[in-house]
């Protein structure tokens, strides 16, 4: 996976950054519905290639989750105060609540094997805090829902 180098800090219009990544997966998963609710244009000085990576790996793990049968992710983008906020939750199986607080610790994986390195979230969790953000957990009755927050740079 690429890595960005820190001077590669540029003004990212996380709308844009989103829709990009979304459409990745959405053209791998065509069975997978996709929702989204962008509040407005949100944006943030950040390595676009660092946070593109955290996108991926949790719409890639949400993915991953989903049932074969009504798989859906959806994804919200909004601002509160001085921080973006990027919400995506799926209905997948879900993280077992013995493991919940293991999820950003290096090579811990719920995947069967092969199928995962368990470095993903853990990679994403130092990306998010690189960035002064934050990355956290919520379980859902059925399935995930991942909360990044970030410092929002303050629109005209």
């Amino acid at each position: 996976s690429p890595r960005g180098k820190d001077d590669n800090i540029t003004d990212i219009l996380l709308n844009d950054l989103l829709t990009r990544t979304i459409l990745l997966l959405k053209n791998a998963h065509p069975d997978v519905i996709f929702s989204t609710d962008f509040k407005k244009n949100i944006r943030v000085s950040a390595n676009s290639i660092e946070i593109n990576q955290v996108l991926l790996n949790i719409l890639k793990n949400a993915v991953d989750s989903l049932p074969t049968r009504r798989a859906r992710v959806s994804i919200k983008l909004y601002q509160e105060n001085k921080t973006a906020v990027i919400e995506i939750c799926d209905n997948g199986r879900g993280i077992p609540a013995q493991f919940r607080s293991q999820i950003f610790e290096p090579f811990f994986t719920t995947k069967e094997e092969g199928k995962g390195t368990g470095l993903g979230l853990y990679i994403s969790y130092g990306i998010i805090k690189k960035h002064d953000g934050e990355i956290s957990y919520q379980p859902l009755d059925k399935g995930s829902c991942f909360k990044i927050t970030l410092p929002a740079l303050v629109a005209d």
